[in-house]
């Protein structure tokens, strides 16, 4: 794990493409409950998701003119309040860095040092919190456009996402709201939201965003 943050989400990777709002002005708009964010098919995941889905937490990303780096703001609902709250930028915010030439690294592996596996990262992403940098995490290219493979990055994801899943469904009707039946709740799978309904598909790339940016990320 190359992450400086305290404490990690119980999320697999997610994808720009399935964007909630469409890309306009260097901006798009990204739901951690919707169709484009992979959660793990478990306990902890379900409760994640509960309360993220209450509170409807996305992310606003705000690209520079050649799409090499992103700043992020959190916006989230307040209820009882109207519409969204979008947090200060002195409160918190995120800057991502897509790196353009990442070293692409074949003996990448589990056992690979924290150096090698931070020099094979596709966005480098910097926490702030009150003005101090609280933390920075690596992402990693796991899918092309295409949705095909990037490896070796994609078999030590699909590694850790089997690892992680352990369907509960009792758990999952009760943070859910509803059965994650048949395979939903095989070993091996995870979930995304979308308009309700849950499923095992990797997220799914729809948006009309630019194609440097249609990819797959995993923080490892």
């Amino acid at each position: 794990n190359t992450s400086t943050l305290f404490g990690s989400a119980p999320d697999l990777c997610f994808s720009l493409g399935a964007a909630t709002e469409p890309w306009k002005d260097h901006k798009i708009t990204v739901s951690t409950t919707g169709p484009g964010w992979q959660w793990f098919n478990s306990v902890l995941g379900y409760m994640f998701f509960r309360v993220l889905s209450v509170y409807q937490l996305k992310y606003l990303m705000t690209f520079n003119e050649n799409n090499t780096q992103a700043f992020i703001i959190p916006i989230i609902r307040l209820y009882p309040l109207p519409g969204f709250f979008k947090f200060p930028i002195w409160l918190v915010h995120f800057k991502a860095d897509f790196q353009s030439n990442p070293v692409f690294c074949k003996e990448l592996t589990k056992d690979a040092t924290t150096d090698q596996i931070k020099a094979c990262a596709s966005v480098k992403r910097e926490s702030t919190v009150l003005g101090s940098n609280i933390g920075t995490y690596y992402m990693h290219k796991i899918g092309d456009k295409d949705h095909k493979p990037i490896e070796p990055a994609y078999s030590m994801y699909l590694k850790h996402a089997n690892e992680v899943s352990q369907p509960d469904p009792t758990s999952a009707v009760k943070y859910l709201g509803k059965k994650l039946v048949g395979p939903y709740m095989e070993k091996g799978t995870s979930f995304v939201g979308g308009n309700g309904n849950y499923c095992t598909f990797p997220p799914s790339m729809v948006a009309d965003v630019p194609k440097k940016l249609m990819q797959i990320l995993w923080s490892m």
